[in-house]
């Protein structure tokens, strides 16, 4: 077996149990499909307000909160999390302010969750659409 082919294996085995942001998103439930589809035991944080029938019949786990509100994610402590995948992001740059709190605060939410979770990885998955910032929003 060559070298990228073990090096697969060992990080499919490592992943275990997985928490995934923005899992209703284009990137997270495709990431998210392919986990279950690799027998990973797969968390989905939502809001109440998504369309939660495609992770449903994945039979993914469901957790509600949004990583704007810490006093919500707190839903996820005392669970057993290897690695958190942070997909979530607003690609709408009209309010600033929303894309500052979404994008920098939920992300330091998220940040500050898996510290208290002890995750052994933290895995920040971006794109392109989300790249419109400035000196004053990155």
């Amino acid at each position: 077996m060559n070298t990228l082919e073990n090096t697969k294996n060992q990080f499919q085995t490592r992943i275990g149990t997985v928490l995934v942001t923005g899992a209703t998103g284009f990137i997270g439930h495709n990431l998210v499909r392919q986990l279950v589809k690799q027998g990973h035991r797969v968390f989905a944080l939502v809001r109440k307000t998504s369309n939660v029938n495609l992770l449903k019949e994945l039979g993914v786990s469901l957790i509600y909160g949004d990583i704007t509100d810490s006093e919500s994610l707190n839903k996820v402590l005392g669970r057993k999390i290897d690695i958190i995948f942070h997909c979530a992001a607003l690609v709408d740059n009209t309010d600033k302010n929303k894309l500052y709190k979404i994008n920098v605060e939920g992300t330091r939410n998220i940040c500050n969750l898996a510290l208290g979770l002890k995750v052994e990885r933290m895995v920040y998955i971006s794109s392109v659409a989300v790249v419109s910032g400035n000196l004053e929003v990155p």
